[in-house]
């Protein structure tokens, strides 16, 4: 890992270590098929965890119910 980006992290989530328990404890927690997304917020240089169900992404945009054309 570039000594930088876990520097970010570092501040971030308070250590690398912290992070993944983070991730692994959201991961368990969570009931049925989805998918746990280390996300840069807003804020500056700020990660956080998030979470989505099913085929869900953390991009507004790629929901499939927002194209302009039925591809099927």
């Amino acid at each position: 890992m570039p000594p930088k980006f876990q520097a970010v992290l570092e501040e971030s989530f308070g250590s690398i270590e912290t992070l993944r328990r983070d991730f692994i404890a959201t991961a368990n927690s969570m009931f049925g098929p989805g998918f746990v997304w280390l996300v840069r917020t807003k804020g500056e240089r700020q990660y956080a965890l998030l979470t989505t169900y099913i085929a869900g992404s953390p991009y507004p945009g790629a929901h499939w119910r927002r194209q302009t054309r039925d591809l099927n």
